[in-house]
């Protein structure tokens, strides 16, 4: 039932917008953006509600207990699903091929499929396990149905707009969607799918140890690799880039953490979402480098740590 209600509402929503704009491009700009934003706010809200699902990955222990469930496709839903943060706000604030060709066709297409598949994601709301703010069932159900509409909606109303389309006979278009995409579903996968796909692992990169070394290998190695491939891009690419690293960044807090954004420090949240809305702002405005503000960040893991190293670093050198 709750499918069906979400995808009537994203239609309803996106018929009225698109009639509602009509001629009206100015407006049509303010009001997608606003909406953009409101989709990150209630995403950011939700991460602060109850959710067990990090504790009944394949093989993990909390509070004593051994939690050896599994569930894959709850897995692949949450991963595909979590791209929207990152890649919506980039397709409406930028004038990227790129990240409208992601939003078109693999963002939207996981937001239909956690829409169809909603009942799957509440039992994990709703589990005694959860850890962070207690709701009622009806406000779970509410509110996850409400950011469900807002990522299908704003996304359709955004590219049928724009009249975005993937231009199948650019090889240029073709070869960035092939290469980038791959890399940024990596990039936006959450640190627990591994071990809920294939089970714990049992290693641990401890201080001084060969993988805590081979993760800083790896770290130089993407950080010289992307600044190398950007060094003489415009810009505006450029800023993308950093910009996009610090979305990705900011919503990992719910991954890293197994108690979610509720257990974090709001100082150190409130001057990360400063730092990204400063950037899509200034992203909406003026394309040209004036003073290149550094988006700082305090890291409080050893994964936070190496993507904030990567963040920081382009904001300085780019």
């Amino acid at each position: 039932m709750y499918s069906g209600i979400v995808l009537l509402l994203s239609a309803v929503l996106t018929a009225l917008a698109l009639l509602l704009f009509r001629g009206r491009e100015t407006a049509f700009d303010r009001f997608i953006k606003c909406a953009v934003i409101a989709f990150l706010v209630v995403g950011f809200f939700r991460f602060m509600l109850s959710d067990s699902f990090t504790f009944v990955i394949n093989g993990g222990f909390y509070d004593n207990i051994f939690y050896d469930k599994t569930d894959p496709l709850q897995t692949i839903l949450r991963w595909g699903y979590y791209l929207n943060y990152a890649i919506i706000p980039m397709a409406v604030f930028y004038e990227s091929r790129l990240f409208r060709n992601i939003a078109s066709y693999v963002c939207l297409p996981f937001s239909v499929l956690s829409a169809v598949f909603f009942e799957d994601f509440m039992p994990y709301f709703l589990a005694d396990t959860g850890r962070g703010l207690r709701m009622t069932v009806g406000f779970r159900y509410f509110y996850f149905a409400l950011e469900l509409t807002l990522a299908v909606s704003v996304t359709l109303i955004a590219l049928i707009k724009k009249k975005h389309y993937f231009n199948v006979k650019s090889k240029k278009e073709w070869l960035d969607f092939l290469v980038a995409t791959p890399l940024i579903i990596l990039l936006m996968m959450p640190v627990y799918t591994p071990q809920s796909l294939f089970g714990y692992s049992k290693l641990i990169a401890e201080k001084g140890s060969v993988y805590h070394f081979g993760w800083l290998l790896i770290l130089l190695t993407v950080t010289l690799a992307l600044y190398y491939s950007f060094r003489f891009r415009p810009y505006v690419e450029r800023r993308m880039l950093v910009v996009f690293l610090s979305i990705v960044l900011f919503f990992h807090y719910d991954s890293l953490c197994p108690f979610s954004f509720a257990t974090l420090r709001r100082t150190s949240l409130s001057s990360r979402l400063f730092s990204i809305c400063r950037g899509l702002r200034s992203s909406a405005s003026s394309q040209t480098p004036r003073v290149r503000s550094s988006l700082l960040f305090c890291p409080t893991s050893f994964s936070e740590r190496s993507a904030s190293g990567i963040c920081t670093s382009f904001s300085s050198i780019l």
